[in-house]
């Protein structure tokens, strides 16, 4: 059965905000892809979009397969993908086999450790002349990486202009046979006529198959919206398309970038979930090359560095994070602690509200763009609760406050969202809600779905100087929940802001990067119900700002830097579950653990740090 990495259990670490969080990767939000007539969605069976790069033919730009590379573009560039270029002629795979199979292998194991997904491209136009290597190739790629969710085979780049149902699809049919009886489901593309551009073609006479997509190929000073009407040709026929490769210059690699059609594409692809790859991370002397002459092997380069078509698109891709495609740290279960008393809700900050340990949290993921600085919109929050109600505090800045629109949304308005038995499935289960609480709208509450009960809810939106003080309480009734000290529950909170009337013009999250909470609670954070703190106490949970791990990945030990004395330590595995402590001063033995993602929690002098580790026996 295949591995599934899935989204952090973090109901053993109880750590505040402040300290240090994992990351929740692309893999880790999505886990296992799959074909849905035309969508391709996560094992949440949310829709999965990722935006990344292309590398170059590996014989002639192979010094940018490394790991460097890879977490650089995940990291700086928001990648969530990256597609290894394979080639297979002009002395690549063909002639060299070892050589251009472990450059694709250094960036299958890195995409691995990275946590996002890596298209592993047969880069030739003639694949059918090179099927039995082909044959070989991805046979050896499923058995050692098929039980990984990261992959995605893409068994044929560009085939010319030849036919479809002659040539293409037969030889596509035999590659899929090949990987089906070894990998029974990672996503298949396949390359379609004209390099790559008939995806109708494709639609009328598919491959034979399971969890198949097609690769649509453009260039955006050439291609526009002939290719766009074939693309959607195809999704009419209920076909998935991936866009493996494309560029903003024209179709030969170089020329003219084309900023207007670019955009254009992007819109296109964005609204139909369509994932795509830029072509290339290279630095040859072309216009497609993202890398100025020069630049360096392993990553980290300066945005000022880039070349046009570079910075277009290491851009828009920042500019798209908070979207789908890489999204932000998520918190580490925040506490909300029992109340002493009862709370009045007036608008005022009594007294309980200023212990020490509520702090507040910062609501800062960016979900809709518009904002120009932390007055036009930001906030924080905090939140309590007793056997009788959930409380929530909010504190935000908003110098322009309207309330004009039919849809509470499109003005200034706070949402909150409930899963109030912490599974995360997906869709809004019976006892998943979502409130929205609307400036200047007489304590009305609605709610979504529209059939959860508003009950006994109140609230205030009181204005003051450059924002206003947001207060509700909530019955545990109405949440369909039963309080209890330790109880999980998945929680966000949204702050929407209109400044000039009509719709919505920016939003802010806690929890979420992507404005898709309204119907799927896999972008809740998690919150957790303590006991009443004593008044005044200090918060003792911190990060351990010295202490580091290496290697990681590792295949046996884990050697923990920058403590001077013993520390006790645990490990989690990706469900939760302990499956390692003990008391140390350096090694950590991993080695009879299976191959998968892990929590390392490291504690010392009542101080706490959590680390990502890798087990990684499956990559060597």
């Amino acid at each position: 059965m295949k591995k599934l990495i899935l989204n952090w259990s973090l109901s053993m670490i109880v750590l505040l905000s402040g300290s240090l969080a994992s990351a929740q990767t692309p893999v880790e939000q999505f886990g296992q892809l799959k074909v849905v007539g035309n969508k391709i969605l996560g094992a949440n069976n949310a829709p999965a979009q990722f935006r990344g790069m292309s590398l170059f033919w590996s014989q002639w730009q192979g010094r940018f397969y490394n790991a460097n590379v890879v977490k650089w573009l995940r990291d700086d560039w928001c990648s969530g993908i990256i597609r290894a270029a394979m080639a297979v002629d002009n002395d690549g795979y063909a002639t060299n086999p070892t050589a251009e199979k472990n450059k694709i292998f250094a960036v299958i194991d890195a995409a691995i450790a990275n946590g996002i997904y890596v298209i592993v491209d047969f880069h030739v136009h003639d694949a059918v002349l090179y099927k039995n290597q082909a044959k070989t190739f991805f046979a050896e790629v499923a058995t050692k990486y098929g039980n990984q969710p990261n992959i995605i085979y893409e068994i044929w780049n560009e085939p010319i202009n030849v036919s479809w149902s002659n040539v293409i699809k037969p030889y596509h049919n035999e590659l899929v046979q090949t990987i089906r009886a070894i990998d029974p489901d990672n996503i298949i593309v396949c390359g379609t006529r004209n390099w790559s551009q008939r995806v109708d073609e494709a639609a009328n006479d598919p491959v034979t198959g399971t969890n198949i997509a097609y690769t649509l190929h453009y260039y955006a000073a050439s291609h526009g919206q002939e290719l766009r009407n074939y693309c959607t040709q195809a999704l009419n026929k209920n076909v998935a398309i991936i866009v493996t490769e494309y560029g903003v210059c024209e179709a030969s690699g170089d020329g003219a970038i084309n900023v207007a059609e670019s955009n254009a594409w992007w819109t296109y692809l964005d609204n139909n979930n369509i994932s795509y790859c830029a072509w290339a991370i290279s630095d040859k002397a072309e216009s497609a090359s993202a890398l100025p002459g020069g630049a360096s092997s392993n990553g980290g380069w300066a945005a000022g560095t880039l070349t046009a078509s570079g910075k277009l698109e290491r851009d828009y891709y920042k500019s798209k994070c908070g979207s789908v495609v890489v999204v932000d740290p998520p918190k580490n279960n925040y506490k909300i602690y029992r109340s002493p008393s009862a709370i009045t809700i007036d608008g005022t900050v009594d007294a309980f509200w200023n212990n020490a340990s509520v702090l507040p949290q910062t609501i800062g993921n960016v979900l809709q763009t518009g904002i120009t600085n932390s007055a036009d919109l930001s906030g924080t929050f905090k939140a309590l609760w007793d056997n009788n109600y959930l409380y929530v505090l909010g504190d935000i800045k908003d110098n322009v406050l309207n309330q004009d629109s039919p849809n509470s949304w499109d003005d200034d308005c706070v949402e909150l969202y409930f899963d109030i038995n912490n599974d995360k499935a997906g869709a809004y289960g019976a006892n998943d809600a979502e409130y929205n609480f609307e400036y200047n709208n007489a304590g009305v509450v609605t709610a979504n779905p529209g059939v959860r009960s508003v009950a006994n809810i109140n609230y205030v939106m009181v204005p003051k100087t450059g924002g206003y003080t947001f207060e509700v309480r909530i019955p545990w009734s109405t949440l369909q929940g039963t309080p209890v000290v330790g109880q999980l529950l998945g929680f966000d909170l949204h702050v929407n802001d209109d400044d000039d009337g009509g719709v919505r013009d920016s939003k802010l999250a806690w929890n979420a990067t992507a404005d898709d909470a309204w119907q799927f609670t896999t972008s809740f954070g998690t919150a957790v119900l303590e006991d009443s703190p004593s008044l005044g106490t200090e918060v003792e949970e911190m990060m351990l700002e010295q202490v580091s791990v290496y290697p990681n990945p590792t295949n046996d030990i884990i050697t923990v830097g920058g403590l001077t004395e013993n520390f006790d330590y645990e490990v989690f595995d990706n469900m939760g579950r302990k499956v390692l402590s003990g008391n140390l001063t350096k090694d950590v033995y991993m080695n009879h653990l299976s191959a998968g993602v892990y929590t390392l929690v490291i504690k010392c002098n009542g101080k706490f740090k959590s680390i990502k580790v890798v087990k990684g026996n499956e990559m060597n």
